[in-house]
């Protein structure tokens, strides 16, 4: 039943004889390396890291707290989603602190991006410690093909004082409080 050889057809566009549409025969499909097949809205390559740890600080400006992630688009079109779960902890009053999303070329490096500031935090009794789960999340446009990195930043209030802790109940028999942050590349 003939040669079956593989072939390679060399292209700039594929257009539809009649009608919008091009048809794959059923039980075959268009193949590719990751991203190298787009189509606008779709995910395109996602990463995400979580732990355990407790990081800290005193620092009225924004400064990075815990890790960042590193994603490098594909596309310098694409938009970067980005959303992070965590436990904030603040001893010295409600409403003590600022929490955003920051962005940089390397770890260590971030720039404030997004900011979310005031959580509704509780306090947990007369102890003067508020606390919150919080999930945050920001849609970015790095318009880029190199590396970003993505983490969280904090700052306490300067007219509250006391420290800021990210993740900070580890180690106790009721389970872990953790740190989880996740990137997603979007194809525009």
């Amino acid at each position: 039943s003939g040669d079956r050889t593989m072939s390679t057809l060399f292209t700039n566009n594929i257009a539809s004889q009649n009608g919008t549409s091009i048809a794959v025969q059923s039980g075959h499909a268009i193949t590719g390396d990751a991203g190298a097949i787009s189509v606008p809205g779709q995910v395109v390559q996602t990463v995400s890291t979580s732990n355990e740890t407790t990081y800290s600080t005193t620092s009225s400006t924004f400064v990075q707290l815990g890790e960042t992630l590193s994603i490098t688009p594909k596309f310098a079109t694409s938009k970067i989603y980005v959303q992070c779960y965590f436990v904030g902890r603040h001893t010295g009053g409600d409403y003590a602190f600022a929490c955003g999303i920051g962005r940089g070329t390397a770890n260590n490096n971030l720039t404030i991006q997004q900011e979310f500031t005031r959580h509704a935090s509780y306090r947990s009794g007369s102890d003067n410690i508020s606390q919150s789960h919080m999930t945050v999340a920001m849609l970015d446009s790095p318009n880029t093909t190199s590396a970003r990195h993505y983490g969280l930043m904090f700052h306490i209030h300067s007219s509250q004082g006391g420290t800021t802790q990210l993740t900070p109940n580890v180690g106790n028999s009721n389970g872990d409080d953790s740190f989880f942050l996740m990137l997603q590349e979007i194809a525009q």
